[in-house]
């Protein structure tokens, strides 16, 4: 698929800055066994994604809390809580984002286990979680002083999955 073509796919468009998940978007079908998203971002670190059971959790709701980039962009992390402890942590040996070129992932959560990869590539970050948590929702943020720009598809239509 080209870059255009996959261009069509991505409807939506936000910027975030700082750290705040405010803006929340059902992820597909409610309670599907596998959940898959797949999004581009600009930004020069701390791109964060949080996959939620319910819309705008509570702080200490369990969800999982995806960083790629932490660390000015030297680490990414997979967290079962916001700003909790680190479940799976990879270092990059480059810099994983950028603020002037877009950067594509996917994320795929199959019965708990949580797979982060980018592009077309097999997952660098990986993680099943014990106690499988029902994913609903998901938002995306930045952290501190960090802009971001962030496109993904809308989910009017089960074929967005790309």
């Amino acid at each position: 698929m080209s870059s255009s073509d996959l261009d069509k796919k991505y409807h939506n468009s936000l910027k975030t800055y700082e750290y705040n998940y405010h803006t929340f978007f059902p992820i597909g079908e409610p309670d599907e066994e596998t959940i898959k998203l797949k999004f581009k971002v600009k930004a020069y670190r701390d791109a964060h994604i949080l996959l939620s059971p319910s819309m705008y959790p509570d702080e200490g709701s369990p969800v999982y809390e995806i960083v790629l980039g932490a660390g000015n962009n030297t680490y990414s992390v997979i967290r079962r809580n916001q700003q909790g402890e680190n479940e799976a942590s990879t270092e990059s040996h480059e810099a994983l984002l950028s603020s002037d070129e877009w950067s594509e992932f996917w994320i795929k959560i199959k019965k708990g286990k949580v797979k982060v990869g980018r592009d077309d590539d097999k997952a660098f970050l990986k993680w099943k979680d014990p106690e499988p948590l029902a994913i609903n929702y998901y938002s995306f943020s930045s952290y501190e002083d960090t802009a971001a720009l962030w496109k993904f598809p809308c989910f009017k239509d089960k074929d967005m999955w790309l």
